[in-house]
């Protein structure tokens, strides 16, 4: 009775001598196996002794053979023959195919030489990217004052029609130069919120004198709102001016006027009813008084939030290609929109070697499928770091004052 009482007692002690032995065990398998087998599941490998492993930061059109841009292009040149400059750097460095940049389709093949046939106009449309606006594709020169249905248009004609671009300059420009890609897209040259924070604020409109809006679109063409990675403190901001982020502007329909006096304009006449004329209104005077209701009801609002998004005086920005109509305007939107030089001035003193070319936006490329007479293109198909200025005064001896001068009293 004794023994069998001893051995029932003895018994858990050994389960549990056994339990931790395989538990230990198992424990140790399983450290032994991610010893072996982890990094290779991470992808990680061994560093070899007295080897530096460094990251390849080679930019992609350097890494580009020339058979893979020629292999990006031929369709392209069988039509567009060579153009000035084929990857648009005029180094000879960079190795880039057409497609890489424009998209499309590389394969298409120019089928004759008779610009007006069917066949060559199906070649066009397959080996182009159509857009969703028929308007924009009339002709091969920019559309003028397209304002915000570039932003209706997909990104893929975007892309094709201008690579530099915002909505894809990231996936083109940003692919060896995502540094100044970042810079632009959130510099005062595109979201433009000195001037939208200097009208809100003299006029009531937003209590602040730091920058909250500012304008900036997505790669779908939606506002959005632009932040700095690493949130400035206030102290940055009030000496740097560096903001943390700039909003959209909302709706103006939302808006409350900062100067709440302004309901009492044009006041003393009866109010008339939503939607019931005013027998009693002066010909040519409707009634356009702010609304005795409720802050954000009929034309309670805030008369500078509408007066920004209807006369968008900054229009266009970078965001957006030029007007295209009037000399001085000829241009497209982000990279490009410098980088590129169109024909815009015939003053030497402002363009420089460009005034030879006018003012009126006309070509002057190798490529033989842009018309010559036709506004809207760029000069060459190139890339250029020479951007052209206004050119500095001659230095003289006495320099002018920048005030006006009185004209000298006359003796009496």
């Amino acid at each position: 009775m004794e023994a069998r009482n001893l051995s029932l007692i003895k018994t858990p002690a050994r389960n549990r001598g056994v339990v931790r032995l395989t538990v230990l065990g198992a424990l140790g398998t399983v450290a032994l196996g991610s010893l072996i087998w982890l990094p290779q599941m991470l992808g990680q490998q061994k560093k070899p002794a007295n080897v530096t492993m460094a990251a390849d930061i080679t930019p992609p059109a350097l890494k580009t053979t020339q058979e893979e841009a020629d292999r990006f292009s031929v369709g392209c040149i069988s039509c567009h023959g060579q153009t000035d400059s084929p990857s648009m750097h005029t180094t000879n460095t960079v190795r880039i195919g057409c497609t890489q940049c424009h998209g499309g389709k590389a394969e298409v093949m120019k089928p004759n030489d008779d610009l007006t046939s069917k066949a060559y106009k199906d070649a066009t449309k397959q080996a182009h990217v159509m857009p969703k606006q028929p308007e924009l594709a009339k002709s091969s020169a920019n559309a003028e004052r397209v304002f915000a249905k570039w932003f209706k248009e997909n990104k893929e004609f975007v892309k094709f029609v201008n690579p530099g671009d915002l909505r894809v300059a990231e996936e083109t420009c940003g692919r060896c130069h995502s540094r100044e890609v970042r810079y632009v897209q959130t510099s005062m040259m595109t979201h433009g919120g000195m001037l939208w924070q200097a009208a809100l604020y003299n006029n009531g409109g937003y209590p602040y004198k730091n920058a909250r809006f500012g304008e900036s679109y997505s790669p779908d063409g939606l506002p959005q709102r632009i932040t700095t990675p690493d949130p400035p403190s206030s102290e940055l901001t009030r000496t740097k001016g560096i903001l943390p982020y700039l909003d959209p502007l909302a709706r103006w329909e939302v808006s409350q006027p900062g100067n709440i006096l302004r309901v009492f304009e044009r006041g003393g006449e009866a109010r008339s009813e939503t939607g019931i004329p005013n027998r009693e209104a002066r010909p040519g005077l409707p009634d356009e008084k702010l609304s005795d209701r409720g802050l954000g009801t009929l034309l309670r609002t805030d008369p500078v939030f509408l007066g920004l998004q209807k006369t968008r005086l900054l229009d266009p920005l970078l965001s957006l290609p030029g007007t295209n109509d009037h000399p001085g305007d000829y241009r497209h939107s982000g990279c490009t929109a410098c980088h590129v030089i169109y024909a815009n001035d015939r003053s030497p003193a402002h363009s420089g070697p460009y005034a030879a070319y006018g003012n009126q936006g006309r070509s002057a490329q190798m490529d033989p499928t842009i018309p010559k007479n036709e506004s809207g293109h760029p000069i060459k198909h190139e890339l250029t770091r020479a951007i052209p200025t206004r050119a500095p005064p001659a230095p003289s001896a006495t320099p002018a004052s920048p005030f006006p001068q009185r004209p000298p009293r006359r003796a009496t």
